[in-house]
């Protein structure tokens, strides 16, 4: 079964960085790859008050918008 990132994830968040080595997912908390909660959305992003560093989830409209998630 195929499961979708929801519009809380890290896949939608604008401190969603390039993936390094072109295949590890990083964002600016975790710049070296994400923890594998966080890829397979075990954990609620949206609901963290902190992911590391002092970044948190901010939603990325645009990229909500452009997969549909949101009109």
């Amino acid at each position: 079964m195929i499961t979708l990132p929801g519009k809380d994830s890290c896949t939608f968040c604008k401190n969603k960085l390039p993936k390094k080595d072109g295949w590890i997912p990083c964002c600016k908390a975790y710049p070296d790859g994400l923890p594998d909660d966080y890829c397979f959305d075990r954990v609620d992003v949206s609901k963290l008050a902190e992911c590391a560093l002092g970044f948190h989830f901010e939603p990325d409209i645009d990229s909500q918008r452009e997969c549909g998630l949101i009109k």
